[in-house]
């Protein structure tokens, strides 16, 4: 999965623009592609970012942008039970004119945004998909 943030403010002459991969292990790949077959890609993708901003709040990630030039963060994550792992790689930079200060990028804050702006955009499972979700998680 890949999200790119921009964040920009009118009172400032830059913005800061982040790009997020996260790279799914085999059996993450496999546990997604069952909700896809299931037509719950959806619900994947968001159980992907639910797993990813909660360990991010946790360990409360940042990154200090000092310069033009882009800093990169990378941490992962597994889920013992199901043996799914995620590696997630951020990279941050500022784009337009430096005013000599450093900027801290609060990465958790930004994972927090992603989950609860694709929560309001959920709908609630049918009876079909309920049985299908049931299946998928029962394995």
């Amino acid at each position: 999965m890949e999200y790119t943030l921009v964040e920009s403010s009118w009172d400032q002459a830059f913005s800061l623009l982040t790009d997020v991969l996260v790279i799914c292990n085999e059996a993450a790949t496999e546990r997604y592609r069952k909700y896809e077959r299931a037509g719950l890609d959806w619900l994947g993708r968001m159980i992907i970012t639910e797993a990813v901003t909660e360990f991010a709040a946790k360990e409360n990630i940042k990154v200090v942008i000092k310069d033009q030039f882009p800093q990169e963060k990378g941490f992962g994550l597994l889920d013992e039970k199901t043996k799914c792992a995620y590696e997630v790689r951020v990279q941050c930079k500022r784009l337009g004119e430096d005013n000599g200060k450093d900027q801290l990028v609060r990465l958790s804050n930004y994972f927090k945004m992603i989950r609860d702006q694709a929560r309001g955009r959920l709908r609630k499972l049918t009876p079909e998909e309920t049985a299908s979700l049931a299946a998928i998680l029962a394995k």
